[in-house]
């Protein structure tokens, strides 16, 4: 018995000892290795690098002897979607966009993180869409047209060294004056920038950031400050914040700046927008205004409807093909639900279409009523897209006669697009204060013949007021 007992004493002791062992082993297995901070200096500036660098859609070698280390922050990575295998460096000199082939970067490569790369190899370019200056590996898969590529995932870590986290993400404050288009040595050119007093327009306000229709546009918003000038800020449709609105009131606004190679909104100037926590509007507007203005009539809402390619049957609006015959018919795209009409083969000429919109009752106590609306104009050579305003309309199908009586209303109209398509253009709040206390109906007129067919396109027209 004493036996028995000291051999499952034995037995059990041994199988103790050989679970502590493992677990101990296991914890010590499991537990991954301190962060140590590398062994590593710069002896270059990003401004210096990027003097290397001076054709605008040149591929600039860096010699494989190269000894050059440059090191900064990292301003933006892929976590929200708007860059993507990319991340932004900075240091106190300029900023330079990191071309890694890789996904999910964020985790090695966050905002705030210090890095180390070493550039011997690399090649310098600009991006054709943005202008700031990249750095990467070339791929010639295509004769003859070389184009910039990102530094494969598994030497990604020969090139680019991790250095501290934590470290704080502060933009450099140029004045807007400071800002340039087309010099790739501009030490602002792909860096996290702030500008200060800046404000979206109020029908922008009503949109989100980004789209995040199957469509999937880039979008692009304009921002401006008091004293009138403008910058463009543009969104990625894969960004995680397409479903945000877009701020009212004025305040601090950062992101990456770059250009375009084209005016948009009568500026090259543009903005990467990383997070919309990079977006701070807590002051008044340039008008005094604080809040968002008050829906007087939503044109929006009622536009949700349209169908593409087919007549504009609204309730309470009115689609009538005066001269000619024709009507307006839908279309619905990345830019939203539109009106759309051309005379664009049309035997008959002239031509007078009207949409006009159903009552809308101004308050008498309305401060500073306005009303806005987006268009197109796509194949301009000469057709007219006219808005009007009404207090007498009959609701017949000869707008143009009397006894009705229409007045024109002065809107920034697109125009000049003689090939393809202008961008969404934003009429400017014209003044409805004249109609205080009056019931008005709002009217499209489109005028055109086969000579002049110009296709214009619009969204519904939104009527406010201020708080």
């Amino acid at each position: 018995m004493k036996k028995s007992t000291l051999t499952s004493l034995s037995i059990t002791l041994s199988i103790f000892l050989t679970v502590f062992i493992f677990s101990s082993c296991k914890k010590k297995f499991d537990e991954p290795p301190a962060f140590e901070l590398p062994n590593i200096s710069a002896n270059t500036t990003i401004a210096k690098l990027k003097t290397m660098h001076t054709s605008i859609g040149a591929f600039d070698k860096i010699p494989d002897t190269s000894s050059m280390i440059i090191s900064g922050i990292v301003v933006a990575d892929d976590y929200t979607g708007t860059f993507y295998k990319q991340i932004v460096v900075q240091d106190s000199t300029g900023a330079i966009v990191l071309l890694l082939n890789n996904k999910s970067l964020n985790l090695n490569y966050p905002k705030g993180r210090q890095v180390f790369v070493k550039v011997h190899g690399l090649y310098l370019s600009d991006d054709k869409y943005n202008g700031y200056q990249t750095i990467g590996m070339i791929d010639y898969s295509v004769p003859g047209t070389p184009a910039s590529t990102g530094i494969p995932a598994a030497n990604i870590s020969q090139y680019v060294i991790q250095g501290s986290t934590g470290n704080a993400v502060i933009p450099f404050k140029p004045a807007f004056s400071a800002l340039q288009t087309g010099n790739l040595q501009d030490p602002y050119l792909g860096a996290f920038i702030q500008l200060d007093s800046m404000e979206f327009p109020v029908a922008d306000t009503s949109f989100n950031w980004g789209d995040s229709t199957p469509t999937k546009a880039y979008v692009t918003i304009p921002a401006k400050n008091c004293a009138g000038n403008t910058i463009n800020f543009n969104t990625s449709p894969y960004c995680n914040f397409s479903g945000v609105k877009v701020p009212f009131g004025n305040g601090k606004v950062s992101g990456i700046y770059s250009f375009s190679s084209r005016a948009v909104n009568g500026t090259k100037l543009q903005m990467l927008l990383v997070d919309t926590a990079d977006v701070k509007m807590n002051h008044v507007r340039c008008d005094g205004s604080f809040l968002p203005p008050l829906y007087i009539y939503n044109g929006l809402s009622d536009f949700a409807s349209i169908v593409t390619k087919q007549t504009i049957n609204l309730t309470g609006w009115l689609n009538i093909g005066e001269v000619g015959g024709i009507l307006y018919t839908g279309f619905v795209g990345s830019t939203g639900s539109l009106a759309s009409i051309t005379a664009f083969k049309v035997a008959t000429a002239p031509m007078t279409s009207w949409l006009i919109s159903p009552t809308i009752a101004i308050p008498a106590s309305a401060k500073s009523p306005t009303v806005n609306f987006n268009c197109i104009d796509g194949y301009d050579n000469g057709a007219t897209l006219g808005l009007y305003v009404s207090t007498n309309y009959n609701g017949n199908n000869t707008p143009s006669q009397s006894p009705n009586v229409w007045t024109k209303l002065p809107y920034t109209a697109p125009s000049g697009q003689t090939t393809g398509y202008s961008k969404l253009n934003p009429s400017g709040l014209i003044d409805l204060s004249a109609y205080k206390g009056q019931t008005i109906r709002l009217g499209f007129r489109y005028d055109g013949d086969p000579t002049h067919s110009t296709t214009f396109e619009f969204d519904g027209p939104q009527v406010t007021m201020l708080r």
